[in-house]
C-alpha cells in the first residue's frame, strides 16, 4: 500500500482542491567511457512552466517541461494464467524543446539528440506525484510506479517511450561489474569501463597458474 509522505499530506490539508502533477525520473548512462549513470527529470509545462526549475534527489536537478500528457498507467490481466501486471503503456515527450546536456558542456539539445550521448534502454523509470511547494522527490513526492524503458520511437517532433513492468528486465545486463582502474591498475586503457568477460566451459590455465582450472 502506498503511504502519502507527511509534507504531501500537509499540502493537501492546506489546499485539498489542488491538482497533482507528475514528475518522471528516467535512468540513463553515457554510451561511451566512463559510462557514468545519471537521470532525466521530466514533467509538463503545467508543473513548472518552461523554466528549468529544480527538484531535490540527493542534489538539485533541473526538471525539463517536455511531458506532453499525463501517463496512463494501465494494468494487464491474463485470465488463463490468473495473473495481472502493471505496465505496457507509453509516455510522450515534446522533441522541440531544447535543454542542457551536461555531457556536452551544457549545450542546448533536443531529447532525441541527447540519446546520442545517453542510453536509456532497459533503464529504470519512476513516476512520482507532485504538488506545488514540494521540493524533495524522495521524501515529499509519492512514487506511484516503477517500470523499465523499452525501445524509443521518434516521430513528428515527438518521442514515445514504452514502459514495461519493473519485475523483469527486457535484456538483463551481464556481467554487471565493469573493469576499473582501482581493481585493475595494469589493465589497458581501452579496457577501462568495459564489462568483465564471461567465461564458459573448463579452462586448463587460470590466472597464469597451470595447476588451477575453472
Amino acid at each position: 500500500m502506498l503511504t502519502i509522505p507527511a509534507n504531501m499530506q500537509t499540502a493537501l490539508k492546506k489546499n485539498p482542491n489542488q491538482e497533482f502533477r507528475y514528475i518522471i525520473k528516467i535512468g540513463r548512462s553515457l554510451i561511451a567511457s566512463p559510462y557514468t549513470a545519471s537521470n532525466f527529470y521530466i514533467s509538463s509545462n503545467a508543473t513548472f512552466g518552461t523554466n528549468n526549475v529544480g527538484i531535490t534527489d540527493s542534489i538539485v536537478y533541473p526538471v525539463v517541461p517536455i511531458l506532453l500528457k499525463e501517463p496512463d498507467i494501465t494494468e494487464q490481466l491474463d485470465i488463463r494464467a490468473h495473473t495481472s501486471t502493471v505496465g505496457g503503456f507509453s509516455i510522450e515527450l515534446d522533441d522541440n524543446f531544447l535543454f542542457q546536456n551536461p555531457a556536452h558542456s551544457n549545450a542546448l539539445e533536443k531529447f532525441s539528440d541527447q540519446l546520442n550521448t545517453y542510453n536509456i534502454y532497459n533503464r529504470d523509470l519512476y513516476i512520482y506525484l507532485w504538488l506545488s511547494g514540494l521540493t524533495n522527490l524522495q521524501t515529499e513526492c509519492l512514487e506511484v510506479y516503477h517500470g523499465i524503458v523499452g525501445d524509443v520511437k521518434i516521430s513528428n517532433n515527438k518521442v514515445i517511450i514504452p514502459i514495461s513492468n519493473s519485475t523483469f528486465k527486457v535484456q538483463k545486463e551481464l556481467p554487471q561489474k565493469i573493469i576499473n582502474v582501482n581493481d585493475h591498475p595494469l589493465a589497458p586503457s581501452e579496457s577501462i569501463g568495459l564489462p568483465y568477460s564471461l567465461v564458459y566451459g573448463q579452462h586448463k590455465y587460470l590466472y597464469c597458474n597451470p595447476n588451477k582450472s575453472l
